[in-house]
């Protein structure tokens, strides 16, 4: 079930989307390139910090313990990092684990939560689900979703390779 805390962030940002005619939940990041769209900060941009993260966070506040002890192992042996962050995941048991809003709040810590609209085969149990599963919930303020590949995985600098279990980034 998802946090309080994420619950009342969807909510803000539906808010936002019906009042305000907007909802990005993208941005450039200072000093960047403005042309390049970036999703909000992520919490996680490198090994070293999701390992702080496991062994730091309260197990009611982590999205990673809604897996199952096996499937926890697999992600975080799957996960790869670029000096721009997450370059590609493994995805299968995220996929077959978790209902729609779990898997965004989990991605959401990668700054990857916009990716679950493209993400095949993902479990909608609730509304909230069904409205990310149809892009309603954090799409990129072009429109676009150019920023990952399903079925690719991050193999170097650059390389996204066919592996179907995994989630390649643009930051590969």
């Amino acid at each position: 079930m998802p946090s309080q805390r994420f619950r009342l962030a969807i909510i803000a940002f539906i808010t936002t989307v019906v009042f305000a005619g907007v909802g990005s939940t993208f941005a450039t990041s200072p000093g960047s390139d403005s042309s390049k769209l970036q999703p909000n900060t992520p919490i996680i941009n490198s090994m070293d910090e999701l390992t702080e993260y496991v062994y730091s966070d309260s197990v009611a506040n982590n999205p990673i313990a809604n897996l199952s002890h096996e499937a926890q192992a697999r992600f975080l042996a799957g996960i790869t990092f670029s000096d721009d962050g997450v370059s590609g995941l493994y995805i299968t048991d995220l996929v077959r684990e978790l209902p729609a809003s779990q898997l965004y709040e989990l991605l959401s810590l990668f700054g990857l939560e916009n990716a679950v609209a493209q993400i095949h085969g993902v479990r909608v149990e609730t509304a909230l689900d069904k409205a990310i599963v149809e892009g309603q919930v954090g799409l990129l303020s072009d429109g676009s979703r150019d920023w990952f590949k399903e079925g690719y995985k991050c193999d170097g600098p650059g390389s996204c390779v066919a592996d179907s279990a995994y989630l390649c980034t643009i930051n590969c």
